[in-house]
C-alpha cells in the first residue's frame, strides 16, 4: 500500500446471483403487490428451500419400477451447498423492496431435497415476531430443552 492512501476494496455480486434475486423479487411482486409491512414491528421469516433430486436418488428399476439404492419418493433433508445462511442471504436481500433485512427478529430456514413428484422452489412466511414465542424459545434453549 501507498502511503497516504486508502486501501482499494471492490464488492462484486455474481451476475448469477443479481439474476435470481431479480427474478424472485418479481415472483413475489407478483404474488403480494407492493404491500409494505409496517415499519415499526420486528418480523419473523421462514424460509424453506427445495432443491431439485440428485441423480443418484432418482434411479428406478426398469423391472419394479422402485427408486434404486433404498431411497423413498419422499423428501430428505438437503445438507450440502448452498449453506443454509447464504440462503437466507438471497432471499433477505430480494425481500429489501419491503422490508430491510435489520428488522428480521427471527429467521428460519430449512433446506430439502425435493420429493420425486416435487419441483425445487423457495417458500417464504413473512409475519410480525411474537414476543411470547420468542421468550418461550430462549427459555427452552437456555433450558437445553429442544425448541419449536
Amino acid at each position: 500500500m501507498v502511503k497516504g492512501r486508502k486501501p482499494f476494496i471492490q464488492i462484486y455480486t455474481p451476475t448469477k446471483t443479481t439474476k435470481w434475486e431479480k427474478s424472485f423479487a418479481l415472483a413475489v411482486r407478483a404474488k403480494i403487490g407492493r404491500a409494505s409491512i409496517p415499519e415499526d414491528i420486528p418480523i419473523d421469516v421462514a424460509i424453506v428451500a427445495i432443491f431439485s433430486r440428485p441423480a443418484y436418488m432418482a434411479k428406478v428399476s426398469k423391472v419394479s419400477g422402485d427408486l434404486l439404492g433404498g431411497w423413498l419418493r419422499s423428501s430428505y433433508l438437503h445438507s450440502k451447498k448452498p449453506d443454509a445462511d447464504n440462503v437466507a442471504k438471497i432471499v433477505l436481500d430480494s425481500l429489501s423492496e419491503w422490508f430491510d433485512d435489520e428488522r428480521v427478529a427471527v429467521l428460519t430456514v430449512r433446506k430439502f431435497i425435493a420429493a420425486t413428484d416435487e419441483p425445487p422452489g423457495v417458500y417464504v412466511r413473512i409475519r410480525e415476531a411474537d414476543e411470547m414465542e420468542s421468550s418461550d424459545a430462549i427459555e427452552n434453549l437456555m433450558k437445553g430443552t429442544e425448541c419449536g
